[in-house]
């Protein structure tokens, strides 16, 4: 299947103008522009619902390919949901940034919230800390050692975000993939525990 944003001017304004379909059918994909309908209803900006609907394309496509539905419903969500789809990110060609990852896995996340109040929580109780903790003025690092006892990707909540932390990226110095280069990033030691 395949699937697209399309533009609808509803006659109804507490319908989102944006609305994902399977392509061949013109089938609207059920959970998703409910999800978008919701955000309307909170006077999201019509920018930010086409940008949440195409931010959810490659989630439901990833959903798609690995339960041969578009479909969801709460029992097929487990708590690895968004890790395998982090995985599956993860493994893309060519490569994704983290950033990009992480906005993908956030909406998916607040989406399937959203729509499924009832599903598992998303970050499984196993999972470390993420590198950076969210304060309300800026981030600060958390111990190395919840990083470096990983080998994978590992999601973390703060507040309402969803953040993805790359353990091969946290090092002294290293600054990722995306940034500028220059002059390393200095990390202080940042609280060991919270």
């Amino acid at each position: 299947m395949k699937f697209r944003v399309v533009h609808q001017p509803p006659s109804n304004p507490a319908r989102s103008p944006f609305r994902v379909v399977e392509q061949a059918t013109q089938r609207e994909v059920d959970w998703i522009n409910r999800f978008l309908d919701r955000e309307c209803l909170r006077r999201v900006a019509d920018i930010t619902l086409r940008s949440y609907a195409h931010e959810l394309l490659p989630f439901l496509r990833w959903w798609e390919s690995v339960h041969h539905t578009a479909k969801i419903d709460a029992a097929l969500i487990t708590e690895s949901t968004l890790l395998d789809y982090v995985r599956f990110q993860s493994g893309q060609q060519p490569q994704l940034s983290g950033s990009t990852i992480n906005e993908r896995v956030a909406i998916a996340d607040r989406a399937l919230r959203a729509v499924f109040p009832d599903a598992p929580d998303q970050v499984a109780s196993g999972f470390q800390q993420s590198f950076w903790r969210r304060t309300p003025l800026d981030a600060q690092p958390c111990a190395r050692a919840d990083v470096q006892a990983h080998h994978r990707p590992v999601v973390g909540r703060r507040g309402r975000a969803v953040l993805v932390q790359f353990p091969h990226l946290a090092r002294p110095g290293d600054r990722g993939p995306d940034a500028v280069a220059g002059t390393a990033l200095e990390r202080g030691a940042g609280p060991q525990s919270r």
